[in-house]
């Protein structure tokens, strides 16, 4: 029984990592857009309203 709660807390542990982790790598792939972008459009507001959708892979 405590090797299955174990492995239960080291996966609630894992998933609790997992969700920053990916937020982060979010943050850091806008932002390199908005880096590019930047540099064709230099003012940030006209860059906002155009906007980019990015599409995740599930």
């Amino acid at each position: 029984m405590t090797d299955k709660s174990a492995l239960v807390y080291m996966l609630l542990i894992s998933l609790s990592l997992l969700f920053p982790f990916i937020q982060l790598l979010r943050k850091i792939v806008r932002k390199q857009i908005d880096d590019q972008m930047k540099e064709m459009i230099p003012i940030k507001a006209i860059r906002n309203c155009i906007g980019i959708k990015i599409k995740w892979s599930k």
